[in-house]
């Protein structure tokens, strides 16, 4: 071995160099032990027992079935809680337009053709236009304003109109303006 200061050379074993008093550790038969461990850290890679890098795709896996799963809870929760359906409002006019005790009963024969929701508010209410073929009158529309609607209970409070349209005649928007005024439309439900 040499010493790496002074270049003397020194004996196996020899911790000090006589020479000059450097330290021999860094040094093993004459290669730096720095050296010795970069050749072993380079031949690591081609040791049957080294594991691979993990491939960074693999990684995102995990955060995107957490966004999934984020994204269809956050579409449950707006399904459950974020109030009634167009579909719901609609049933719910069709349940009062057949029923007489409600004062709406569209009478005797008759076939729901069509419903839909004209408006809302931001307060749940909703304006529902249904349309019907009665054996009295003939192709008639009505409209309602359901508000106040539980779906969990399928519970729900309604304006009954005085607007019915008989024989074909449609309902205008005036109409339906007259229907928001009764109801208070866009202010808070007491």
């Amino acid at each position: 071995m040499v010493c790496n200061k002074c270049g003397k050379e020194v004996k196996d074993g020899e911790l000090i160099c006589s020479e000059c008093g450097t330290a021999i550790e860094n040094i093993v038969d004459g290669v730096e032990k720095s050296n010795i461990v970069a050749e072993k850290e380079s031949t690591i890679g081609d040791s049957p027992t080294q594991t691979k890098p993990i491939n960074r795709n693999f990684r995102k896996i995990p955060y995107i079935v957490i966004v999934a799963v984020v994204v269809a809870l956050l579409f449950l929760v707006i399904k459950v809680f974020g109030g009634p359906s167009d579909d719901d409002y609609i049933n719910a006019a069709c349940q009062v337009a057949s029923n007489p005790a409600s004062g709406n009963w569209v009478g005797g024969n008759y076939t729901f053709n069509n419903g839909k929701v004209v408006d809302k508010d931001k307060y749940g209410r909703a304006i529902v236009l249904l349309e019907y073929d009665s054996y009295y009158t003939g192709a008639s529309q009505m409209i309602l304003c359901i508000y106040n609607y539980d779906t969990s209970q399928n519970t729900f409070n309604y304006y009954k109109s005085r607007e019915f349209s008989l024989g074909g005649y449609d309902i205008s928007e005036g109409e339906i303006n007259s229907l928001k005024d009764r109801v208070n439309w866009d202010e808070p439900i007491d």
